[in-house]
């Protein structure tokens, strides 16, 4: 019952932290949107706004107060829409009328999959040592513990959120934290406004709207992006669970470690389930492009402004995603100036460029004396790395047979099914077409994530041979290229049936099912070894 009523509490302050600042944004810019568009957006708008608010009254040092906060949402809400909330039942059928067409269209029912990708998100979450069971009290008073280092760090950020803004350096006092921490700010923000413990906020609750956030997220996306909602949850699917093709090589070897990250060092599915800030960032990236495929199809400025605001705040939640979607908003807006004397992708990134100054000086004040980054230039680190675990160090030694062998052999195998992307992906950015700007920046995104993993190494420089940093870049890219992927494949579909025939439903459940076998089996490696307690 204690954790039953704790997730009442926090379900109720969710929609208040996270739903109702976005929808009263999302009332006062007169956007009326779809109910999974309504709830991605608001929910995404929402927990910025309301980290933003707690931010500053935490810098006045009066956190204690924050409970005002939803409390003054849900009243102004109230307020503003009584006589809509009478008419609930009306505005609910319109909103079902709305989607009518588009499920006569194409018989879409996609959104039962969607949720059918939540439940084994959430499922996931339950079984894996680090999550629902991590840090919990056993009959035998003793605790359950599952020592991950990135849940500790997380941990320590989140408790040091809830008492110092700006934060300091949760083990080293009076040092300013040289960390994005938006994810941590959350839980800092639910733990002041339910008094619920941040390890429960942490690994429970929060994670878990995260995860429903991001599904919907994507799923609204790339519904747009394809025009077809199963398809759409293909991509849900294969974004979260989707990997690579180091099964191949981890069958033939008999690989017992991670095969993902044994073989090709960039996993996807692993960050999204390990306490990571690139679940959210996921979310918020994807909720990002679908303000700006709004803005660029109804030229409006409420869909200029929420663009620009998500992507400011994957500043604060995962800076790398930021910088990546940022230059490649920047250098697509060259393009289309100066080939199409188009302004609209340039408005965007002067938006989201001036948006983001305040973040950028905060940050450069901050750490003035912090820790420095060096970003050095290393070429195929990681291509190496692969012919060495698959036995061919130094078989392709020389250019020619580095760059026609090694190199695609490493880029196939790290891509894995998301290959089938790499000629839309080429065409797209050697002719790009004046009518679809966002397609030529996502296309960049893949290629310049990419890029910049495999040939340079961002790092401390106080350790040069720490974590490299730049596989974020790549991850990224993987994330964005399963887009590519689909359309591939909803093409391929397309063509199975003459124009005009109907297609046999069976032709459809193989083409996934095909496209499942073979992405799973290092995602289904992977969950094995978390959940093997040996």
């Amino acid at each position: 019952m204690h954790i039953f009523s704790d997730a009442c509490l926090f379900f109720v302050m969710a929609v208040g932290l996270a739903y109702l600042p976005g929808k009263l944004l999302l009332l006062f810019l007169k956007r009326e949107l779809r109910p999974l568009e309504d709830i991605c957006l608001a929910s995404s708008a929402g927990l910025l706004i309301s980290g933003l608010a707690y931010w500053l009254i935490a810098f006045l040092q009066q956190e204690r107060f924050y409970i005002l906060w939803p409390l003054t949402l849900a009243a102004l809400f109230l307020c503003l829409h009584a006589r809509k909330l009478r008419a609930l039942p009306v505005w609910f059928r319109k909103l079902n009328s709305r989607d009518e067409a588009i499920r006569k269209e194409e018989g879409d029912q996609s959104a039962w999959l969607v949720t059918g990708v939540v439940a084994l998100g959430v499922v996931m979450l339950a079984l894996l040592p680090q999550y629902y069971t991590n840090l919990t009290f056993q009959t035998d008073g003793s605790m359950k513990v599952h020592a991950v280092p990135d849940v500790f760090f997380h941990l320590a950020i989140a408790s040091e959120l809830t008492h110092s803004i700006p934060p300091q350096a949760p083990v080293f006092a009076g040092r300013p934290l040289n960390y994005h921490y938006g994810m941590d700010l959350t839980v800092a923000m639910f733990a002041k406004a339910t008094g619920l413990a941040a390890t429960d906020l942490l690994l429970r609750f929060v994670p878990t709207l995260f995860l429903i956030l991001s599904i919907i997220s994507v799923y609204c996306f790339a519904r747009v992006w394809l025009k077809s909602g199963y398809f759409g949850a293909l991509v849900v699917f294969l974004v979260f669970f989707g990997e690579d093709f180091s099964f191949i090589p981890g069958l033939l070897f008999g690989e017992r470690g991670d095969w993902s990250v044994r073989f090709f060092n960039v996993p996807t599915v692993l960050s999204l389930f390990y306490t990571n800030a690139m679940l959210p960032a996921v979310g918020l990236l994807f909720a990002g492009l679908l303000c700006l495929h709004k803005y660029l199809h109804e030229r409006t400025k409420a869909w200029l402004f929420l663009s620009a605001l998500l992507f400011v705040g994957l500043v604060e939640v995962k800076l790398f995603a930021a910088v990546h979607i940022m230059c490649c908003l920047g250098i697509g807006a060259i393009v289309y100036a100066v080939v199409f004397h188009k302004s609209e992708l340039f408005k965007v990134a002067a938006l989201t460029a001036i948006l983001t100054v305040p973040l950028v000086l905060s940050v450069f004040l901050h750490n003035r004396n912090g820790a420095d980054l060096v970003t050095t230039f290393m070429p195929w680190p990681y291509v190496s790395i692969a012919m060495t675990r698959f036995g061919l160090k130094g078989w392709f030694a020389g250019f020619w047979t580095f760059s026609g062998i090694a190199l695609p052999m490493y880029l196939v195998g790290c891509l894995g099914l998301r290959v089938l992307a790499v000629p839309t992906i080429v065409k797209t950015l050697i002719r790009p077409r004046p009518a679809l700007p966002l397609r030529f920046v996502l296309a960049l995104y893949v290629v310049v994530g990419a890029a910049i993993t495999l040939t340079c190494r961002i790092v401390p420089a106080s350790s040069i041979n720490s974590y490299n940093n730049s596989v974020w870049f790549l991850a990224q890219s993987k994330y964005v290229a399963w887009l590519f992927a689909a359309e591939t494949l909803q093409a391929f579909y397309g063509r199975l049936a003459p124009l005009g025939t109907r297609r046999p439903a069976f032709l459809g459940f193989g083409l996934a099912a095909s496209a499942l076998a073979l992405s799973v089996p290092a995602t289904v490696q992977h969950f094995a070894l978390e959940l093997d307690s040996r």
